[in-house]
């Protein structure tokens, strides 16, 4: 297991440092080395485990983790004065102050190993390194239609490996301590990361969320201190294990549940995800897929078993359930693809934060399946954002009539990605068993999860409408041609979705549910009736799941003829192809709504504060 761990950390971290400095011919191969290593050592990871693996390491290490904290803050305090941005240089300084009384106050952090792994480490590693590799390797063609030098191209999917091998190492991170600093360094890539093209846009939207970011990074130094208050280990494992609450526990929780409210781009924190979309579409998809965001229902997924019950888990299910619904209906109002696909994630990860929040096996279980299957599905659907706009010319969702007769292949694996995250069997289905727990456990959980389902599937609808669309001189149907990379990555994660699609019982119940029981010590009831699922409150047939898979076929394959064929033409008109554009609605909130949503929000984040505070 330590070798496996060595593999996804240290090795996608030390390619990162010696790729830029190589030929951009030897980057696909070793990249591709690189990658496939990794997903291998995640895959012998989870084939091996036979429980919770500590790593302690060594001493000479805690000054070298000290030392680049503080100059990973100085760092900050740079930017924020080159930038001439206040609030960038600020908050890097206020975190100095914090990281300063937490290294040299005297006080002992205790003595228990830094790393753990444990089943949530695992498919973690999974997701960062199958869907994050995939994302970094297709970033090498990507580069190929930037404007740049081609050192700076290999810096870029070089960038990209490491920040692979950085999430690799946070998620298996007990210590609290070496997590901040992981926690920071995330915040690093994604500053670099969106600042890459270097116009006037792309740096104010880095310069957003570099200072956004070290809201969190304070958050989680002002919960260190709270806990070192209060006498307790910063470890996370030990604390949580104790099952102890008391004497201030419970307050620092609350402040790094902020912390990761913060990087999963929670509102009013929404607008740095957002900015995100100016960077390179690679930078939006592994943002959004398997680092930086999904580092948010992670660690409340990881708090879920302490905080069960209390205050802040009331609130946390309250506020993701605000988010879920809110971030959906925003996105109604926008016409950027990339865009549409931010608020949507947004929004999807206030649903994983609700579930996790309500902490029973079931509905950790649900919000654990909907993070993997939402990361392998938004990889693919910015990837194809990426191809849309890089073969074609098209960013906004307005533009792209007609995109189903130029680019059947694109759009079919963008209705795919769609329907996995609203119809059945995919995350629709996961979501209908949630409803159920729901209301058994609170009728507040049910409601957001009805309405923001609905919300959500129209706003995916409304996109099928436009991708869908075809003028009257368009006839037939052209396969495009893609470069190999484009499509067969996509392809490859498409064929994931459909077989987890299909067998998705086993899946559940051999993949999912031992996590769940794993984490609240407690079965899911989950459990297999041959390729069927049972269910607490009921069975999932398989010839029900097979029903759903093949009409989700039939359907679409109907349609792709149906347009490949059509002909439009009116009664009267001579047989002349007319222009029949169609016409849909986008919801656009005035100001004064926006404000009242960035009040509401702000206020939702001061109350989980708060909430610590009462046991």
């Amino acid at each position: 297991m330590d070798t496996a761990f060595y593999v996804m950390t240290h090795l996608p971290i030390a390619a990162a440092l010696l790729l830029p400095w190589l030929p951009r011919s030897l980057l696909s191969p070793l990249l591709g080395f690189f990658t496939a290593a990794a997903a291998a050592a995640a895959l012998y990871a989870v084939l091996n485990y036979a429980g919770p693996f500590n790593l302690t390491l060594p001493h000479w290490i805690d000054p070298v983790f000290t030392g680049a904290d503080f100059a990973l803050l100085v760092f900050f305090v740079y930017a924020g004065i080159r930038s001439k941005s206040a609030l960038v240089w600020g908050i890097a300084a206020l975190q100095i102050v914090l990281l300063a009384y937490v290294e040299f106050s005297g006080h002992s952090f205790g003595a228990y190993p830094e790393i753990t792994v444990d089943r949530l480490t695992l498919a973690m590693w999974l997701l960062i390194s199958f869907v994050g590799g995939a994302i970094a390797f297709y970033s090498i063609t990507y580069m190929d239609y930037e404007r740049s030098s081609e050192r700076k191209k290999t810096a870029f999917s070089a960038i990209l490996l490491g920040f692979i091998g950085v999430m690799n190492l946070l998620v298996a991170a007990d210590s609290i301590p070496v997590f901040f600093l992981l926690f920071e360094l995330t915040t690093l890539a994604s500053f670099i990361l969106i600042g890459w093209r270097g116009d006037e846009t792309a740096v104010s939207n880095s310069i957003r969320a570099l200072w956004m970011n070290q809201i969190g990074g304070a958050a989680l130094l002002a919960g260190m201190i709270t806990l070192l208050f209060a006498g307790k280990p910063l470890f996370f494992s030990p604390l949580i294990g104790a099952g102890d609450i008391g004497g201030g526990v419970l307050a620092a929780f609350s402040l790094m549940s902020a912390a990761a409210l913060v990087k999963g781009a929670q509102m009013p924190f929404d607008r740095w995800l957002l900015g995100a979309m100016v960077a390179p579409t690679p930078v939006s998809a592994i943002l959004h897929s398997s680092t930086m965001v999904k580092i948010a229902p992670f660690m409340i997924l990881k708090f879920a078993p302490l905080i069960a019950g209390t205050y802040l888990a009331v609130t946390l299910s309250y506020f993701g359930g605000f988010v879920f619904v809110t971030a959906a209906a925003l996105a109604l109002g926008r016409k950027v693809f990339k865009e549409i696909l931010a608020y949507s994630t947004i929004s999807l990860l206030g649903l994983m934060i609700l579930l996790a929040s309500v902490g029973t096996p079931l509905s950790i279980a649900a919000a654990i399946a909907i993070l993997l299957f939402h990361g392998a599905t938004k990889a693919m659907l910015f990837m194809e954002a990426g191809v849309i706009e890089k073969l074609f010319y098209m960013k906004r969702i307005t533009e792209m009539g007609g995109l189903i007769v130029r680019a059947p292949m694109s759009v079919f694996l963008i209705l795919f990605g769609f329907a996995s995250v609203t119809l059945p069997p995919f995350g629709a289905l996961v979501g209908k068993w949630i409803a159920i727990e729901a209301s058994v456990s609170g009728k507040f959980a049910f409601l957001f999860i009805v309405l923001g389902s609905v919300v959500i599937t129209l706003l995916y609808f409304k996109a099928v409408c436009f991708l869908l669309g075809k003028s009257g001189s368009e006839v037939g149907l052209r396969v495009e041609k893609q470069p190999f990379v484009f499509s067969r990555i996509n392809g490859l994660i498409g064929f994931v979705l459909v077989a987890t699609a299909l067998f998705i019982a086993p899946f559940l119940v051999i993949m999912i549910s031992p996590i769940a029981s794993e984490l609240t010590s407690s079965p899911t009831g989950m459990a297999l009736d041959g390729l069927s699922l049972v269910l607490p409150f009921g069975r999932l047939e398989f010839w029900q799941i097979a029903s759903c898979w093949l009409l989700f076929v039939a359907l679409p394959l109907l349609a792709f003829r149906t347009i490949g064929r059509a002909d439009r033409a009116m009664e009267y008109s001579g047989g002349e192809r007319l222009n029949m554009p169609s016409v849909t609605f986008f919801f656009s909130p005035n100001l004064g709504i926006m404000r009242v949503l960035t009040v509401v929000s702000f206020l939702f984040l001061v109350v989980t504060i708060v909430s610590g505070a009462f046991v």
